[in-house]
């Protein structure tokens, strides 16, 4: 069991999340960051992407009524375990929050940002973004940056701070978590 594994790009996905009936800017950012998507897949830095479309929140405290409901809810919380077990936060771009109808009883949603994008290293989360660690913002962006840069196998992970170390010096680190189990991906 090597500490400081470097992870193959195959064993990379990527999962960008969007809403359909956003605004024309963001639209061109949705386009923008998909075209970054087919690069990284074409040049072999991961081993797929794909492309979901979700709403503006997710209801957490009802039964999902078909299966998209309930493969966002999955995601979601798989998300939010990844928060718990790292230095990771979810917040300000994600986020729950009471909604308290006038007519009904009140409910908890789970609040999504406008794009968002997880990683995935195998069939585990690494990471969610945007998401902020150690206090600074790390943007869809940074982390498309950090894998457009690197060559044709990940950097070592930093086995103190879950850390993917790239190779350009404007994006110190891309952090990520670890599994699902709550073992970190470099313990494998």
């Amino acid at each position: 069991m090597n500490p400081n594994p470097t992870l193959d790009p195959e064993e990379y996905r990527m999962e960008l999340f969007f809403r359909s009936l956003a605004p024309p800017a963001t639209r061109a950012a949705q386009e923008t960051i998909t075209d970054r998507l087919k690069r990284l897949d074409d040049r072999g830095h991961i081993r797929e992407y794909e492309l979901t479309v979700w709403g503006s929140c997710i209801r957490l405290d009802t039964t999902p009524r078909t299966p998209t409901e309930e493969a966002l809810r999955d995601k979601v919380d798989r998300f939010r375990r990844l928060e718990q077990r790292t230095e990771m936060s979810l917040a300000p771009s994600f986020g729950e929050r009471e909604i308290d109808p006038l007519l009904d009883d009140a409910y908890t949603v789970f609040q999504t940002p406008v794009i968002a994008l997880a990683v995935y290293a195998d069939s585990s989360v690494w990471g969610v973004f945007p998401c902020e660690v150690d206090g600074d913002l790390v943007t869809v962006d940074a982390c498309l940056d950090a894998f457009l840069r690197r060559e044709s196998t990940v950097p070592a992970r930093d086995a103190t701070a879950g850390a993917v170390t790239t190779s350009s010096s404007s994006v110190a680190d891309v952090k990520g978590g670890g599994d699902d189990d709550g073992r970190r991906t470099d313990e494998k």
